[in-house]
């Protein structure tokens, strides 16, 4: 960034040429003249604009402009100085403390819904346990649905650890995603079918009988 570089006003000045920034996960680009350029870091791409800016996921693969975007404008009372005597010292400071607080809310984000899941699929396998007659509560419900989301739950820490480790890309990072949803729903239908069956008024009567043969001692080769 250029020293002259402000946000005044809130709009962004004093940068006259794009800036780029690249990794192999996130690219940066400030862009006062917003030309709206690519940058080869198609994954994430964050651009700082005249008036606002925004993230972009997977942008130019989809489509001229973007995938998906998300944007949001400066406040008009920002008045902030841009150049680099003030960024870098600024990021020097706190960059530890940002990926710490993105690898905690990502960590949280993954804990959350997994919970979440497990109640939003309590009463499905409520439901069909009670349909295929299988002995479970309430509260199993819950705790099945849980165990049924870990298989599931470790393949997408897999997929995130290769992501990280530019092992794969972001779109075969999603496919993984998306797929980690099916394992769980495959565990979530096959468990039921292992808990012990409701018994009926007939299965209960023939264990009684059963029960009273043993007791007299008579051999039944029907029974075992």
């Amino acid at each position: 960034m250029p020293e002259s570089a402000r946000l005044e006003n809130g709009e962004l000045k004093g940068v006259n040429a794009a800036v780029l920034q690249e990794g192999q996960i996130v690219s940066l680009m400030v862009d006062a003249q917003d030309s709206r350029l690519l940058s080869p870091t198609k994954d994430v791409q964050i651009n700082f604009g005249r008036t606002g800016f925004e993230i972009c996921i997977l942008r130019g693969v989809a489509g001229p402009y973007s995938f998906g975007c998300v944007g949001w404008p400066y406040r008009r009372e920002w008045n902030l100085p841009l150049g680099r005597s003030v960024l870098e010292p600024w990021w020097g400071a706190w960059h530890g403390m940002i990926f710490a607080a993105i690898g905690l809310a990502v960590f949280l984000a993954l804990v959350v819904s997994w919970v979440f899941l497990a109640m939003l699929y309590t009463f499905p396998v409520r439901v069909y346990a009670f349909v295929m007659r299988r002995k479970i509560t309430w509260a199993g419900s819950w705790r099945l649905a849980g165990a049924a989301l870990m298989p599931g739950a470790i393949f997408l820490a897999m997929g995130l650890w290769a992501y990280a480790f530019f092992l794969i890309d972001l779109v075969r990072f999603l496919l993984i995603f998306l797929l980690h949803f099916v394992i769980g729903w495959v565990y979530l239908v096959t468990a039921p079918l292992t808990l012990d069956r409701i018994e009926t008024g007939e299965n209960k009567a023939a264990a009684q009988v059963a029960l009273e043969l043993r007791q007299k001692g008579t051999k039944n080769p029907f029974i075992p």
